[in-house]
């Protein structure tokens, strides 16, 4: 196995644990041991990405050009995470009626927060009053 297809599965693998850590307040599954792998994986995953990046800086070390190459690696995965959370994991978990979810003007407002990569950590409605919790 080459050493890049490697770095990608301890990534992945790190990835997979950062995703298990942040569902935590979700299931209420929390541990020592667990917190411990999380942590170390959290590192492992930006350790590996840094990598990655810098090699990527690297092969083409012209500011615009990699500049432009990160927007149109990142944009599209940060529009699905934005978008698929509001429109179907929020609508399942609310207990507000669909109309109250999207015609909120506070919901708007933080969506476009999100999209605009402003850090908002609550999803309109969505978790507060959740069936699954």
């Amino acid at each position: 196995m080459d050493k890049n297809n490697t770095l990608n599965v301890l990534r992945l693998i790190s990835a997979v644990f950062v995703i298990l850590y942040h569902s935590c307040p979700l299931t209420g599954n929390f541990s020592s041991l667990f917190e411990i792998l999380t942590g170390i994986s959290i590192g492992t995953f930006f350790i590996i990405s840094g990598y990655f990046i810098i090699q990527s800086w690297f092969s083409d070390p012209t500011p615009s050009r990699f500049l432009w190459k990160r927007v149109i690696r990142l944009v599209p995965e940060l529009a699905a995470m934005v978008i698929f959370p509001i429109f179907f994991i929020g609508p399942i978990n609310t207990r507000l009626s669909l109309q109250e979810y999207f015609f909120d003007k506070e919901y708007f407002y933080r969506s476009i927060g999100n999209m605009a990569v402003v850090m908002i950590l609550w999803l309109n409605f969505a978790f507060e009053f959740s069936k699954m919790i």
